[in-house]
């Protein structure tokens, strides 16, 4: 309890600070879009098909973009109850030890309270992860449903992130060991499920690998967003574990890293539980170690789905050694347990004003952007999505044919005065200018003395809201 309360907390603090990017709400705007009878398909080609599933009971109960994220927050925390509850299992002598440490760990480990708030770098791999690990941990003592939790909940956290497809080799070579504990029917049916739940994603990289150019060509191809081809093997893993090691867990002396590094002494192969235990969280590791440098595509933040395996580790293994559980939960929990910083101070709050700001404009209406200068300031997709979670008609927002526009414009060296359009909302970087028809926009943009480097961002909202009819049609250009 008090773990979840801790990783509740935090997060939830947190939440006003998160990213409001496209990437980092393809989650939610994938999840309207299944809701609203579209296809079961990734938002992006390296996604995974249950990006949407996990998000999609959070949309009915937000009242807007800032409540949206507070869930999200609460949902984050699960990770602290599953991780929790694995250690208590494993840990027959001191479960209570054992369950307060692995909480504490994952609640306070402040990698995974970036990727609460910058989504894209896991979305939910994490907390599915835990309860990969919360399934590993059931079956090791015996129950039969325990290695089908384990291998749903592997392929679930796929479904969120690519690289959490390491578990599967952690599964496999903890495969003998829970066979032995759960039966041979238990594995039969874990076997079974897991492969109806991969054919989507087994034929998506079929597809994805067959470019022409090598299988993992291809595949790196997909994730050219995020591969570095040139930076070679060597570097790329020195960078992953210094990363994640000595600046997410806290430097060379973290109380939080020297626990998951001294648990696993403390553990005995020649015991079932703590065998597979080893072998699971060794089999993740390794796989996805080897899927990120395959395809060129390890970063730091990929390492953060093996948080709940390696607390269990940590936490399992001290609970060995009376006291020692205790206090590294006291010391993670004193020295950690502090509100991540902020992505993008206000950056919810900003998108539920400027959605209730559009709310008296007549429809059809069409939010886009203009980049001009800088970094991306203000983006369509999470104002649109706020607004439809604070109860606009999904209807009046139009991608095609005639509607007023409500240009989000950032980086502007030269702010022209918006007429004919009205000033909805300015700040220091960006403003929102509400246009009666397009063509006064188009003129208006036109006429700017620095005209913008890029027009447009409506895609993203258009296949949440019109996933039948993702068709965006062209009003205005940017520079050449």
């Amino acid at each position: 309890m008090l773990p979840a309360l801790l990783a509740a907390v935090v997060r939830v603090q947190g939440a006003a600070g998160a990213s409001t990017g496209s990437d980092a709400l393809g989650q939610f705007l994938a999840a309207m879009g299944v809701l609203r009878g579209g296809p079961w398909v990734p938002p992006n080609p390296e996604g995974g098909h249950s990006l949407w599933l996990w998000a999609s009971p959070l949309l009915p109960l937000a009242p807007d973009l800032s409540g949206l994220m507070r869930l999200r927050g609460l949902q984050s925390a699960l990770i602290a109850p599953f991780a929790g509850a694995a250690a208590a299992m494993l840990s027959p002598r001191r479960p209570a030890q054992a369950a307060l440490a692995a909480g504490v760990v994952v609640a306070v480990d402040p990698g995974l309270q970036d990727t609460f708030l910058v989504a894209f770098r896991g979305y939910g791999a994490p907390e599915l992860t835990a309860l990969s690990a919360l399934g590993l941990a059931a079956g090791l003592r015996g129950r039969a449903w325990g290695p089908t939790l384990a291998a749903l909940a592997s392929v679930a956290a796929l479904g969120q992130h690519p690289m959490a497809a390491g578990l599967l080799l952690g599964l496999l070579l903890a495969g003998p060991d829970l066979v032995a504990a759960a039966g041979k029917r238990a594995a039969v049916v874990a076997l079974g499920l897991t492969s109806i739940t991969l054919i989507p994603r087994v034929l998506t990289l079929q597809a994805q690998a067959s470019c022409g150019a090598g299988a993992l060509a291809c595949l790196g191809a997909v994730a050219h967003s995020s591969s570095e081809p040139g930076l070679g093997m060597g570097p790329m893993l020195l960078r992953a574990l210094h990363d994640r090691v000595l600046v997410d867990l806290g430097g060379e002396w973290s109380v939080l890293w020297l626990g998951v590094a001294l648990g696993p002494a403390l553990l005995s192969p020649k015991d079932r539980a703590d065998r597979g235990l080893l072998l699971y969280a060794l089999g993740a590791t390794l796989g996805v170690l080897a899927l990120g440098l395959t395809v060129d595509s390890l970063r730091p933040y990929h390492l953060r789905a093996l948080a709940g395996p390696l607390a269990l580790l940590g936490a399992v293994g001290l609970s060995r050694a009376p006291g020692l559980g205790l206090l590294w939960a006291l010391g993670c929990g004193v020295l950690l347990a502090r509100p991540p910083l902020p992505v993008d101070p206000g950056g919810p709050a900003r998108a539920d004003r400027l959605a209730a700001l559009i709310a008296p404009l007549p429809g059809p209406l069409r939010v886009e952007a203009a980049w001009f200068n800088g970094p991306v300031g203000l983006e369509p997709a999470p104002i649109v999505l706020s607004a439809v979670l604070q109860g606009q008609d999904p209807a009046r927002f139009k991608a095609k044919g005639a509607a007023g526009l409500v240009l989000l414009c950032s980086g502007e060296a030269v702010q022209p005065p918006p007429s004919p359009g009205r000033l909805l909302w300015a700040e220091a970087e960006a403003r929102a200018i509400a246009f009666d028809r397009l063509d006064e926009a188009a003129a208006w943009l036109g006429a700017h003395p620095t005209p913008p480097g890029q027009v447009g961002g409506a895609l993203d909202w258009v296949k949440a809201l019109q996933p039948d009819d993702p068709e965006v049609e062209p009003w205005a250009t940017a520079a050449p």
